[in-house]
């Protein structure tokens, strides 16, 4: 069984559809799939009225969507990202909290647009004129500001531009840890801390991140994101057992633009480890 529990669609900074997404896991093998967009649960709805269509269910048919949202949060100062997985879509509370994110989101973008303007990166906005602000997304002003030739490739629009302490870096006052973890709990999901090693820290703050994920109620720790070393991923698993956390995996796919994250490619996880699907199968939530 091939299991993706991290993947984005062109509902959030994604390059396919949410039915390209779908075509293309059922493809690659992929038999259980989370869509997880950034701070919107449309992707996930748009998904599944694709796989209600009569002429779609029947080569789906052993094929399990997941529903799923990553949600921008930050632990102290340090931004971190948590997957909502399995989450209810329709939960009220859920909504008006994603809501107010997408808000945040509105607010950084006119701001960061605004401050590349000032610093002479003159087009930028240009190249989001008549879409949703809420819709833009660093990943994209980075390729733009490739594309206008003031930075080789996007990568570096980050390093000279965008990244942290950058000039045109806009801080964000994205929840709390436990306040993200909280309203996941709430709409009936499963808390998982993304892609722990993204974000930089020493192996004591990475403890106390594990640690206090742990203590808000979260479930469990993405070991695997893509294709790691080994060495990481089976750090990351020893240290999910440390804290009691489960171990999830996904590609954190986003399409072409990203060759290194492969759609349902994942190092793979040691044996003996407490998988979040075995608990969902146990729980009589997985087939």
């Amino acid at each position: 069984m091939k299991i993706d529990l991290h993947t984005h669609t062109n509902r959030s900074d994604g390059s396919l559809s949410p039915a390209e997404l779908l075509e293309s896991a059922l493809s690659q093998g992929v038999s259980v799939l989370a869509i997880t967009d950034h701070d919107t649960v449309a992707g996930v709805d748009d998904a599944r009225h694709y796989l209600a269509e009569s002429a779609v269910a029947e080569r789906f048919a052993n094929f399990q969507l997941i529903s799923g949202v990553e949600i921008s949060s930050r632990w102290g100062s340090c931004p971190v990202h948590v997957l909502g997985l399995a989450v209810n879509t329709s939960h009220p509370a859920l909504l008006a909290f994603l809501g107010r994110q997408q808000a945040l989101r509105c607010e950084r973008n006119h701001r960061l647009l605004a401050r590349l303007d000032e610093l002479g990166y003159y087009g930028v906005r240009d190249c989001f004129r008549g879409g949703a602000m809420q819709a833009v997304n660093r990943p994209a002003i980075a390729a733009c500001l490739a594309e206008l030739a003031y930075v080789p490739d996007s990568r570096r629009a980050f390093k000279r531009i965008l990244g942290k302490g950058k000039a045109a870096s806009i801080a964000v006052d994205w929840p709390g840890l436990d306040e993200t973890v909280a309203i996941i709990r709430r709409s009936g999901g499963y808390a998982v801390l993304a892609h722990p090693l993204h974000y930089k820290l020493g192996g004591r703050r990475l403890q106390a991140l594990a640690a206090e994920f742990s203590q808000c109620g979260g479930h469990a720790l993405e070991a695997c994101t893509g294709i790691q070393p080994r060495a990481d991923v089976n750090r990351l698993t020893k240290l999910a057992r440390q804290h009691q956390l489960l171990v999830s995996q996904g590609s954190d796919f986003h399409g072409a633009s990203s060759p290194w994250r492969h759609l349902g490619a994942v190092q793979g996880l040691p044996a003996h480890c407490d998988t979040l699907w075995e608990h969902w199968q146990a729980e009589s939530l997985l087939r």
